[in-house]
């Protein structure tokens, strides 16, 4: 397994992709500096799960899944530490 860790700017429009997924599968820690939403590819802040500054989530995505991220607060950059399967 081998550790990255990303940057990534959230903006209102289009989502951006949190971190790209291969055919192994993904583990990802993610906080961001101000509020944010997760979600597919059409999140938006009322179908989105809410992450504000401060908090941090774990994730685990499976094979060729999608993470994208926005904010309705400008541009707001997003932290991301992944450890890749394979």
């Amino acid at each position: 397994m081998a550790l990255h860790s990303k940057q990534v700017t959230a903006v209102l429009s289009p989502p951006v992709e949190v971190y790209p997924v291969d055919a192994d599968g993904v583990e990802l820690v993610i906080s961001a500096g101000d509020e944010i939403y997760l979600g597919s590819s059409d999140v938006s802040a009322s179908t989105g799960f809410r992450l504000v500054k401060g908090d941090c989530i774990s994730l685990s995505l499976g094979p060729n899944e999608r993470l994208y991220c926005m904010t309705t607060k400008g541009s707001i950059t997003v932290y991301v530490l992944a450890t890749k399967n394979g």
